[in-house]
């Protein structure tokens, strides 16, 4: 195996990443053109090798993330349907 398969912040050879850009803007107001580093969009100098969601260091409850959001939306809808149900008897 190369190394490549061990150390994420190389792309490895023949995957999907070996043909995309990061893309990110520069100082330099251009696009970068590293490649991302391998499963993300973006390069290692532009926060491919951070880790998101409850792997993240600074990740608290998740509050505001997209499913307790859905979850919190549902459970609105659910308590609406139940009240407009109990003030129709």
């Amino acid at each position: 195996m190369s190394k490549a398969g061990h150390y994420p912040m190389h792309a490895e050879i023949g995957s999907e990443n070996t043909r995309k850009v990061c893309g990110a803007k520069t100082r330099a107001d251009t696009a970068c053109r590293n490649n991302p580093v391998t499963g993300k969009k973006r390069c290692r100098m532009h926060g491919g090798c951070s880790p998101s969601g409850k792997d993240h260091w600074n990740y608290k409850h998740g509050y505001w993330s997209k499913e307790e959001k859905q979850q919190r939306a549902g459970m609105m809808r659910l308590m609406k349907e139940y009240m407009n149900e109990m003030l129709a008897f």
